[in-house]
């Protein structure tokens, strides 16, 4: 059973009562993860008690698929149904007293925080992500290895050692995805039953990732022939740019070995940074020959170098690498909070990609300000920082927001599509009266908007 309160024509909050939501006495399962301790950062005020996700400032993981709240004392009487707002599926619990006739008690909550799975032995790999079912008929979703192996069998493994597996539509893990009774196997891969779903529920579109020993005739294959990222690819003896970046330390874990030498993104068991941007691979010992051209192959735009013995007519020397790491925009001040990701303009005509922050502050007045305290800017497809995007001369100004321009690209190349976010000064709150009775839906949503720092996004008019 579902009931609906509505904010305005654009916000909605969604209040489940039905057994696929955290109730008040009840454990809902844990599946494949583990719970994280108990929380209780409010206690109940003038409004009642608000123990929300996104009120903790220290999160206990990324992405929890469930969650369970109880009394902190349990002596104290429970609130009633109607004073209980529940954010599905682990975004927290409010109680709000002015929706019954008692106050609110003293609630704590904590969250399924799933297990991730590993492939960092060394010679394995994850495979890309496969999503070869959709359910979209009376069945449900089937991510099978089987199928997997016979259809890509230069990517998937018949003895994979870890599965991975995602919603399609989240790119959250699995477990976040609703459903019960599903098989994530290693040996048999996805699979999700209509048939087994609570009655009006049918399979979210899942996908899927194994852990498979790396082959080097596969890798030479996929590897020699994939397409330059952007940019001009890293050459021995030239320093790429570390736009908005610093150099991390010298690397070098392998030897050259009887096959070569690897200096891969994913060998390194102790990374320096996430998502690097670009990097810079020299010789070990400036005397050494250097490799031949068509023995190196390069992982762009930050995936590491290998020099295979094989491809010419003499053994690789032994190389180090080292990577770019993002700086990472802060909006940690107090009274500061990044806004939504902005992304209004598309490169698809011959200018290029322009997010203009006076363009959102038009477009968005309740969300962006007129002069935030830091920019932050992601490329679209990957999610990754803008830096990765592989275009060259850009602008990201926090008075100015993100230009890039096609024509001031190398030839052939087109702007990436980016997306901007700002660090901006919260509005005041204004505390409600003593008294004050929440008689109507639209009374409730402004408190919960309040309580949760949340402005209202209004959708331009097109």
């Amino acid at each position: 059973m579902m009931f609906k309160i509505v904010l305005s024509c654009c916000f909605t909050v969604l209040l489940f009562v039905d057994q696929s939501s955290a109730q008040l006495g009840v454990i809902p399962k844990c599946q494949n993860g583990d719970w994280s301790g108990w929380l209780d950062r409010d206690d109940p005020s003038l409004t009642g008690d608000w123990e929300t996700w996104s009120s903790f400032p220290r999160k206990p993981c990324e992405n929890p698929v469930a969650q369970h709240f109880e009394l902190v004392n349990p002596n104290d009487p429970p609130p009633l149904a109607q004073q209980l707002v529940i954010f599905p599926p682990a975004g927290g619990v409010a109680c709000i007293n002015n929706r019954g006739d008692r106050k609110c008690p003293d609630l704590k909550i904590r969250f399924c925080c799933p297990k991730l799975p590993k492939c960092d032995e060394e010679g394995y790999d994850w495979t890309d992500w496969y999503d070869v079912d959709d359910p979209t008929d009376s069945t449900g979703d089937y991510e099978l290895l089987s199928d997997l192996v016979s259809q890509n069998q230069d990517g998937v493994c018949e003895k994979p050692t870890a599965i991975d597996a995602i919603v399609v539509a989240t790119q959250n893990p699995w477990q976040s995805g609703g459903n019960v009774d599903m098989v994530v196997d290693t040996q048999v891969g996805l699979i999700c039953k209509n048939e087994k779903q609570p009655e009006g529920i049918c399979c979210e579109d899942y996908a899927v990732r194994f852990c498979c020993k790396l082959c080097e005739y596969h890798l030479l294959i996929i590897l020699t022939y994939l397409p330059v990222n952007k940019v001009v690819l890293t050459e021995l003896g030239v320093i790429p740019k570390c736009q908005n970046g610093d150099w991390s330390g010298w690397l070098d874990r392998d030897d050259p070995s009887l096959n070569g030498d690897w200096e891969t993104w994913s060998s390194f068991p102790r990374k320096p940074c996430e998502n690097p941007v670009a990097q810079h691979f020299e010789l070990v010992n400036p005397n050494d020959p250097p490799p031949l051209a068509q023995q190196l192959i390069i992982f762009p735009p930050a995936g590491g170098v290998a020099c295979i013995n094989s491809r010419g007519d003499r053994n690789c020397p032994d190389l180090k690498i080292r990577f770019c790491c993002p700086k990472l925009p802060k909006c940690d001040e107090e009274g500061y909070k990044w806004t939504d990701w902005y992304d209004v303009d598309d490169p698809t005509d011959s200018t290029g990609d322009y997010e203009l922050l006076s363009d959102l502050v038009s477009q968005n007045q309740h969300m962006v300000c007129e002069k935030p305290t830091a920019i932050d800017a992601i490329v679209v497809a990957t999610q990754d920082p803008w830096q990765s995007g592989g275009n060259v001369d850009m602008v990201v100004d926090t008075q100015v927001g993100l230009i890039c321009k096609n024509e001031k690209q190398p030839e052939g190349i087109c702007c990436e599509d980016y997306a901007v976010r700002f660090c901006c000064k919260l509005c005041p709150k204004k505390q409600k009266p003593i008294g004050t009775d929440l008689t109507t839906d639209s009374q409730v949503g402004e408190v919960i908007a309040k309580e949760l720092n949340k402005d209202i996004i209004k959708t331009p008019q097109t």
